[in-house]
């Protein structure tokens, strides 16, 4: 045939988190022919968690405060970014406690 058409198919009733193969065939008068096949998929939402902020930077040092200032991730895991957390490391008690209490909305 002179025109490329592209087949849809949905794969609906899948079960989240398991890993399949899928393959097609076409088929004509004289039968059906070889497959094509994907690599596995994992079925699950097309979002993932974002990547890392990157270039953390203290500025504004002070005995008792600290100014931080961040890029935003290269990968937002498919969905806009809405906010960062900050934590602190206290070496005394060997743990991460968050400083802020609501997300923070820009990367200052």
């Amino acid at each position: 045939s002179s025109t490329v058409k592209q087949t849809t198919y949905k794969a609906v009733g899948l079960v989240k988190f398991k890993e399949y193969i899928f393959r097609a065939f076409a088929e004509n008068q004289f039968g059906v022919g070889p497959p094509a096949e994907h690599p596995p998929i994992i079925a699950r939402y097309p979002f993932d968690t974002p990547g890392a902020p990157y270039k953390l930077e203290p500025s504004d040092i002070a005995k008792d405060a600290v100014t931080l200032n961040w890029y935003e991730p290269d990968e937002d895991g498919g969905s806009p970014i809405t906010g960062y957390w900050v934590e602190r490391y206290e070496p005394d008690h060997d743990k991460w406690i968050r400083c802020n209490k609501l997300p923070i909305k820009d990367t200052n």
